[in-house]
C-alpha cells in the first residue's frame, strides 16, 4: 500500500472502507492498481490509502504471487519462481529499503515496528514488564521503542505455567480388566503432615 497516486502504473477506483494503522489511526483506501517496481517486476493488488506516509510492501502478498523473500543480516533479495533476483535491498538500521529507492521520500519498507507491549513480552521470552521498561528507558534493546506499559493484564502462558496439573475428569467406567494390574491415579491424603502453605 501506497500513499503517492503517481506511482501508480494503473489505477481503478474502489470503494472497500478504511484501513487500520499500528497506532489506532485510520487511512481511507481510495484506488487500487498496479506499481511497476523496474522492468522485470510490477506489484499488482497495492492499494492507494489516504494518508499513509510510507510505502510499504507486504511479503505475505509477495510469496502467495509466488516470489521468494530472503533477508539476511545485511540484506535482502526477491526471486521470482526460477530463482532469478527481481528486487534486492540493503539493510539501514532495523529497516529493508529496496535498492534505487534509497533516496525517495516514501521509503519502501520490508518491515514494521509494534508499540504493542504485550508483542514485545512475548518477544523478549515473557520478560516482566518492569524489565522490558527499564530496557526502553536506556535504549539498551536495538529496535525497542517508547512503550507505555501497563500492568492491568495477565500473560495467558503465566496462568498455564504457574498451574500444577490440570483436573483429571471422573470415570465411570472400571479401567482393569484382571487382579494385580496396575492402575496409575494421583490421589493422596489426609495426612497429619501441613506442607509448607499450611495445608
Amino acid at each position: 500500500m501506497i500513499g503517492d497516486k503517481n506511482l501508480f502504473k494503473e489505477v481503478t477506483k474502489i470503494d472497500i472502507g478504511s484501513f487500520k494503522f499500528g497506532d489506532d489511526s485510520k487511512g481511507k483506501i481510495i484506488d487500487t492498481g498496479i506499481i511497476p517496481f523496474n522492468k522485470n517486476c510490477d506489484i499488482t493488488e497495492v492499494y492507494l490509502v489516504d494518508g499513509l506516509n510510507y510505502n510499504l510492501l507486504s511479503i505475505s502478498q509477495l510469496c502467495d504471487s509466488g516470489y521468494e523473500v530472503k533477508f539476511k543480516k545485511t540484506g535482502c533479495a526477491i526471486e521470482d519462481e526460477i530463482g532469478k533476483k527481481i528486487l534486492t535491498g540493503k539493510r539501514y538500521g532495523n529497516i529493508y529499503i529496496l535498492v534505487g529507492f534509497e533516496n525517495i521520500d516514501g521509503h519502501i519498507r520490508l518491515t514494521s515496528i509494534s508499540y504493542d507491549p504485550w508483542l514485545w513480552h512475548r518477544k523478549l521470552g515473557h520478560a516482566s514488564m518492569h524489565l522490558i521498561e527499564n530496557r526502553s528507558e536506556h535504549e539498551l534493546v536495538i529496535g525497542l521503542p517508547k512503550l507505555n506499559f501497563s500492568r492491568n493484564h495477565i500473560c495467558d502462558a503465566y496462568q498455564i505455567g504457574k498451574q500444577t496439573r490440570y483436573f483429571f475428569k471422573n470415570k465411570d467406567f472400571i479401567s482393569t480388566s484382571k487382579p494385580l494390574q496396575f492402575l496409575h491415579m494421583d490421589l493422596f491424603g489426609p495426612t497429619r503432615t501441613a506442607s509448607i502453605g499450611g495445608k
